[in-house]
């Protein structure tokens, strides 16, 4: 009876921290991502202007098909009768069929790849808040032991001042420690609820949501920098402030193109005018994409020496917690032979976590860095491990 008794209290055990588990509101990198994609009005917004330019892309094919560039029909009093085209209503056509096509493909494009920016810039802010968001809840659980700790010392305190170990000015300095631990403890509190309320509102999902638990699954990865030269190389080919002039640029040939199939057409005052400001336009935005892949190759410079100098702060901070962790480890073999008391130990402990939330600070910001390298360059991924 007593073995049944034990299994079923067992079971009851661990059916109850499953329940407990499965209540818990966690939040991953992966969830935060979710959130993003699912309830941000930015995002769901041009999402919605990608759909619409795709379909006006549809049609505009679509119609292109049907039309005649060399001429059209007509009824009169119930005949049926083709009418050609002058040169110049003909190459208004030509462009409505090859060049209009293009020109609203061109704006699903950018329609499409802007909202590929910025849901990416939208990704590495979120990472600050994400963080933040992590970074204020081990805060808040830091403060809070640290105050259980300092009302600990301040107890042993109290019992010293009354055996006439400490004085009353020692007294009072552990009272305005344990109040300056509280203060801090509040302080910690606020600022996650804080920082909860500013990570909500920037998903979008309801201003009062609360986690109990923030996953950080944050890894250094050296391999993960190429050289300088690899960004560089490749931005021209996929960054949208090239691709999209360079397509614009293309359009604008084209139309030039046509126009130039109609040579006696230049003799119209109005359309030889419009194919000379056609041409300056053409040159114009050929100096502007020179001038443009010299700014992102600047950017991308300052971008990389960024994430060389975070990298190193990454292996500073790194060597300073395994110093810490050593450290760490003597102080709890002097207490573990009764050489130090518990508070020491217990000092020496949050000491440890806090180092240790630096540098995940460090690594955090390395990585973030990365991925700004890596858009800079047109070739940054969605998002990445949190």
């Amino acid at each position: 009876m007593k073995k049944i008794l034990a299994a079923f209290l067992v079971i009851m055990y661990l059916f109850s921290s499953h329940a407990q588990a499965a209540d818990k509101n966690i939040l991953d990198w992966q969830k935060a991502i979710g959130y993003l994609d699912q309830y941000n009005n930015t995002l769901l917004n041009m999402n919605e202007n990608t759909a619409t330019a795709r379909k006006q892309y549809s049609y505009a094919l679509m119609n292109a098909e049907s039309i005649d560039v060399k001429g059209m029909t007509i009824t009169v009093m119930g005949r049926e009768m083709y009418i050609d085209f002058d040169d110049r209503m003909e190459m208004a056509m030509v462009q409505r069929k090859e060049l209009y096509p293009e020109q609203v493909k061109l704006n699903w494009e950018m329609s499409r790849d802007l909202y590929t920016i910025t849901r990416n810039r939208m990704i590495v802010g979120l990472r600050g808040l994400y963080f933040s968001l992590y970074s204020a809840m081990k805060d808040q659980d830091i403060k809070t032991r640290k105050l259980e700790l300092q009302e600990s010392i301040h107890n042993q305190n109290v019992l010293r001042y009354e055996k006439g170990m400490i004085s009353g000015i020692g007294l009072e300095e552990s009272e305005y420690s344990l109040l300056a631990a509280k203060a801090a403890a509040d302080a910690s509190a606020r600022n996650l609820e804080n920082m909860m309320r500013s990570f909500n509102a920037y998903v979008g999902i309801e201003p009062g949501t609360v986690f109990d638990e923030v996953i950080l699954n944050e890894k250094f990865d050296e391999s993960r920098l190429r050289k300088l030269e690899f960004y560089l190389e490749r931005a021209p080919a996929r960054r949208y402030d090239i691709t999209v002039k360079r397509k614009q640029l293309a359009l604008m040939e084209k139309q030039k193109e046509i126009m130039e199939r109609y040579p006696l057409n230049m003799n119209t005052v109005s359309i030889r005018r419009e194919y000379e400001e056609l041409s300056g336009e053409i040159d114009d935005l050929k100096t502007l994409i020179e001038i443009e892949l010299l700014n992102i190759e600047k950017g991308i410079r300052e971008a990389y020496i960024e994430v060389v100098n975070a990298g190193k702060k990454v292996k500073e901070m790194e060597q300073l917690v395994d110093l810490q962790k050593s450290s760490l480890e003597k102080i709890n073999a002097r207490y573990e032979r009764g050489l130090v008391p518990k508070t020491v130990a217990d000092q020496a402990q949050l000491s440890c976590e806090e180092l240790e939330l630096g540098y995940l600070a460090a690594l955090f910001d390395c990585n973030t860095k990365l991925m700004k390298l890596e858009n800079a360059a047109g070739i940054g991924p969605a998002y990445q491990e949190g």
